[in-house]
């Protein structure tokens, strides 16, 4: 789905988990078999009134030529529009923003940072409320795909008190082993809070479900509320419980990843 899947690579250890300072109480458990962990970059921003997509596009267009070409870590970065929604989402969109490791963002937050002509340009566009970076994990391959477009749902998740990362993760994995199987057109991520959260005793971690289009949500959708309510709740009732899942339109901004390696 709109080239993330450039970033999945299965097989990591927890351990990887506990050096980003993730987990919490579920910091309890052994290695298990999770994904591994990559960056994700999300900042919360709002257009100056007169301004809206096609200015932030014409800026995209100098961050790209700023960047150059792609590398096989590159950076790589997506705007959120949202499309379903409650007033609590106080911005005109996401811009998400992602690299294979921490060290390839690191490389592009110096260089973004390097240029404050870039900066001041886009500061004359939008203004950014919260800048936030999460470790995530996929759970689910999303199709190969070309698109540039895309939607993505967001739920924030709390795992139930007593509860261990030995519980969740194979119940993850078992999750988007039944979705495989139905044949769902989604990809699957989780993502821990890491960093510009501040307090997050709202929720442990954000679940994310991703798709090329509408007709492909609409087929989980619909196969969620025939029969796929039966498994979810085999596997995470009393496990984890989320809110209302919020939606969003998907654009490419940048492809920043070659398959070279």
């Amino acid at each position: 789905t709109v080239s993330m899947k450039r970033f999945i690579t299965r097989g990591a250890s927890l351990c990887a988990i506990f050096i980003l300072g993730i987990g919490g109480a579920l910091a309890q458990d052994e290695e298990a078999d999770a994904p591994a962990v990559f960056p994700v970059d999300i900042w919360s921003c709002t257009y100056h009134e007169g301004k809206g997509h096609a200015d932030l596009d014409g800026w995209v267009e100098k961050f790209n030529a700023y960047f150059g070409e792609a590398t096989p870590d590159g950076y790589s970065a997506w705007r959120l529009t949202p499309y379903y929604f409650s007033a609590e989402q106080e911005f005109d969109f996401l811009w998400l923003g992602a690299a294979k490791t921490a060290v390839a963002l690191g490389k592009g937050h110096e260089k973004y940072l390097a240029n404050g002509e870039l900066i001041a340009d886009v500061l004359e566009i939008s203004e950014c409320d919260a800048h936030l970076n999460f470790a995530a994990m996929t759970y689910k391959q999303p199709p190969d795909s070309d698109s540039k477009t895309g939607i993505l749902d967001f739920s924030d998740c709390s795992v139930s008190e007593g509860k261990t990362w030995g519980d969740l993760n194979p119940a993850l994995n078992a999750w988007a082993d039944y979705l495989t199987e139905v044949g769902s057109k989604s990809g699957m991520w989780i993502m821990w809070p890491v960093y510009g959260g501040g307090d997050q005793d709202g929720y442990d971690f954000k679940w994310l479900s991703g798709y090329d289009n509408y007709v492909d949500w609409g087929e989980d959708y619909d196969r969620y509320g025939k029969e796929g309510w039966k498994k979810a709740m085999e596997l995470f009732e009393d496990l984890v419980e989320c809110d209302d899942a919020r939606l969003y339109n998907v654009l490419e901004l940048r492809d920043g990843i070659t398959d070279e390696e």
